[in-house]
């Protein structure tokens, strides 16, 4: 789905390139002197330069101001809103590189050129997205309904008002059944979980929603006064339809989370090329001082609980988990004399930088957990689930407070902090962990 608002804004910008060629050619007569035909104007180096690079730069400005993050929930409204807010950032950029050194007799021409530009992308941009979005909007309202479950009160489980049947209906939402909260459910026995507004902000509800955490499906309320003016609803940006939002999943802006994408990427590439004379020369030490390979991979637990394989140097001595999954302290033997060095400036997790630059970690986020240790965790902490909501990350805020963990309880001390990240997740939060990770690096105290 994401392919297909991709090419059809590549298409769209490509026609208004020449829209706007068109425009130019006729509304300066010095253009149409010089180049003596519209065919010979259009295939000039500067107009080739802009068709070939234009695009993709579009492309870029859409996906860090959030457009292509989620595709299958389009308000139509923030589509028109983000696609003024790229063109205008696009209608800058060709100003200041094409336009603003050109010769012209008076400065107001500039202007009326940008404006000409700015109008050609928007009408033929914003039309192909609003025509793809409205034709995916009509194909989802002829998909079969999600069948969610009505969870109420153990005192009250008649069907709440048919204002909130209403609603579930517009979100392609059927309450296949009706239980009191408390009752036991099955994993994929319903598509999702609505919770009735009288059950919510009793003690009841929340010992329910604890156990609904590790079935992995949305959570929906209904939210009442008394939880919007608490604040404990997620936020809701859904201007004209009633409030029902998922509680199992935090707001997560979408410009926040393609920039944060996009960080990672950079980042992890420049990291991966400057770094690499220090990897080899660490990897050549290793296999000098002790027998094995050089790289210890480990499978961990990701982004939406899928699996993946986590990269580092090795640190310890080989079959350092013969008798099964045992995590690390101060003074392990296992950890070999380098391995210790490398922990302690935690140059151990430079192959990290290959996990994120390929999209199974994130340079900030919570620390990955084998399967093991997450079926415990789970057992005295459900919400732990909410963690698989964003990528794992070489740092986090449970990191910075309590560095490594050496058991399950201080994994759950370091879990409130990465519940906390998940909640108040902005650049400006990444940006004071990864300030104080680059502290503890270069003081040495990593464990």
């Amino acid at each position: 789905m994401r392919l297909i608002y991709i090419c059809g804004d590549v298409a769209a910008s490509l026609i208004g390139l020449v829209l706007f060629s068109i425009a130019r050619y006729l509304f300066r007569p010095e253009i149409s002197e010089l180049y003596g035909g519209y065919t010979a104007f259009l295939e000039s180096h500067g107009v080739m330069l802009t068709l070939m690079f234009f695009p993709p730069f579009m492309l870029l400005v859409s996906y860090l101001t959030g457009y292509y993050m989620r595709v299958e929930s389009k308000s139509r409204v923030d589509e028109a809103i983000r696609t003024l807010l790229a063109v205008g950032i696009g209608t800058l950029a060709y100003f200041f590189v094409a336009l603003l050194n050109d010769r012209m007799p008076m400065r107001r021409i500039q202007y009326e050129l940008m404006l000409m530009f700015a109008g050609s992308l928007f009408v033929t941009v914003w039309p192909v997205r609003f025509i793809i979005t409205t034709l995916i909007k009509r194909h989802r309202a002829k998909q079969p309904l999600k069948r969610y479950l009505l969870l109420c009160p153990a005192d009250d489980v008649t069907p709440p008002g048919q204002e909130l049947i209403e609603v579930c209906h517009r979100y392609g939402i059927e309450i296949g059944e009706i239980r009191a909260l408390g009752n036991d459910i099955k994993p994929g026995e319903f598509d999702g979980v609505v919770l009735a507004p009288s059950a919510i902000g009793s003690e009841e509800m929340q010992r329910a929603v604890h156990s609904l955490y590790s079935l992995n499906v949305p959570v929906m309320v209904s939210p009442d006064d008394r939880t919007v003016l608490l604040g404990t609803v997620t936020r809701f940006d859904h201007v004209i339809e009633e409030p029902l939002v998922d509680i199992t999943a935090p707001y997560l802006p979408d410009a926040v989370m393609a920039i944060k994408r996009f960080t990672d990427v950079v980042v992890s590439a420049v990291g991966l090329l400057v770094f690499s004379p220090v990897i080899a020369v660490l990897a050549l030490i290793i296999k000098m001082q002790s027998a094995g390979p050089v790289f210890y991979s480990q499978e961990r637990i990701g982004y939406h609980r899928k699996p993946f394989m986590i990269h580092k140097l090795r640190s310890m001595v080989v079959d350092s988990e013969a008798d099964g999954p045992s995590l690390s302290s101060d003074d392990d033997p296992r950890i070999t004399s380098v391995g210790r060095f490398m922990r302690k400036y935690r140059l151990d997790e430079l192959p990290n930088l290959w996990n994120v630059l390929v999209g199974e970690m994130s340079l900030v986020g919570p620390r990955p957990e084998r399967e093991y240790y997450i079926r415990r965790i789970v057992q005295r902490a459900p919400h732990y689930t909410l963690l698989h909501l964003v990528r794992p990350g070489l740092t986090s805020w449970g990191m910075v407070r309590y560095g490594y963990a050496s058991d399950v309880d201080q994994m759950l001390r370091r879990l409130r902090y990465d519940i906390l990240y998940i909640q108040n997740l902005s650049l400006e939060v990444d940006l004071k962990i990864a300030f104080y990770t680059l502290r503890t690096i270069l003081r040495g105290e990593g464990k």
